[in-house]
């Protein structure tokens, strides 16, 4: 999953013949879904669970001591 480092999740729903599926301004997207009440939940779950828990950082290299 691609992240843009904004903590900011616009999520849509899109549709592609039968199916639907949501997307997120951070590069995310569920499973395609025949219902769309589905795809809006996935999009909810997306939101909830990026709120609860801050975009990791990169740790620092460890230290040869060189």
């Amino acid at each position: 999953m691609l992240d843009s480092g904004s903590d900011i999740h616009e999520t849509t729903t899109v549709e592609t013949g039968a199916f639907c599926l949501a997307r997120c301004s951070c590069g995310w997207s569920g499973p395609a879904r025949r219902a769309r009440s589905r795809a809006r939940t996935d999009a909810d779950e997306h939101r909830a669970t990026r709120a609860a828990r801050p975009v990791p950082s990169v740790p620092a290299p460890p230290h040869t001591g060189r």
